[in-house]
């Protein structure tokens, strides 16, 4: 019974002026909408644009996949520090030697690339465009003997 109670409230309010008081309606999903029809008053945004956002974002991903590879070079390295271990152990020197030459070659490989990625990301970010604001400042100047203006900025 409360139920149902709360329930009618709930209709008799939604059907009066409470639900809408500005008396704003929708048009009916299926209804034609005019092109000149006004939507609103139309909102200025400024557009600020970075000209060297793509560079940086570049940049930043370079230097994340350089540390990744240096650090994947680190691990790799212990691995076959590992497996270099366990031949000797076993004198099994042509296994050693493998893993010697894995460790020399790919992982030198890896670190090096990882290192030229991380400079080449550090170089890309510190050389991207920024946001230039070029402005020209005219200043009064007053001394005691004198009256002028100052002019400075960019032309």
């Amino acid at each position: 019974m409360r139920t149902a109670a709360c329930l009618g409230l709930v209709l008799v309010l939604s059907g009066s002026a409470f639900a809408d008081p500005f008396g704003v309606r929708d048009p009916a999903p299926d209804a034609p909408r005019s092109p000149t029809a006004t939507t609103g008053p139309e909102i200025a945004r400024d557009v600020v644009l970075d000209p060297g956002k793509p560079q940086r974002r570049l940049a930043l991903g370079l230097f994340a996949g350089g540390v990744a590879l240096v650090g994947g070079a680190n691990l790799f390295s212990l691995y076959e520090r590992g497996r270099y271990d366990d031949a000797v152990a076993a004198r099994d020197y042509a296994a050693a030697n493998h893993a010697a030459s894995i460790t020399r070659y790919a992982g030198t490989g890896m670190f090096v690339g990882g290192v030229a990625a991380v400079g080449l990301g550090a170089y890309l970010y510190f050389a991207a465009d920024h946001e230039k604001v070029r402005t020209t400042v005219v200043a009064p100047i007053a001394t005691g003997d004198r009256a002028g203006l100052a002019v400075s900025g960019a032309f």
